[in-house]
């Protein structure tokens, strides 16, 4: 994962370790697709938005997931 976001001296601040939750949820969600083994991904970080109450590490993570089934349906259209 590229983490190329703009603004981590602010994300630094909530204190929620941003990006190991986005990777980790991206991970489940990759890693338990049906989908033949996936190779040389890269997947480059370039918005986070957050929110003082709102952005906890369970949130990135399900941020990931949902980055990560947006991946798997992109490569089912592309099958």
């Amino acid at each position: 994962m590229v983490d190329a976001v703009e603004q981590k001296n602010e994300l630094e601040k909530l204190g929620v370790g941003r990006p190991d939750p986005v990777i980790l949820g991206l991970l489940d969600t990759l890693m338990s697709a049906d989908l033949a083994p996936l190779r040389n991904v890269r997947v480059t970080l370039k918005h986070v938005w957050d929110h003082e109450l709102d952005s906890t590490r369970n949130a990135f993570r399900n941020a990931g997931r949902d980055a990560g089934r947006k991946i798997i349906d992109a490569l089912d259209r592309t099958v």
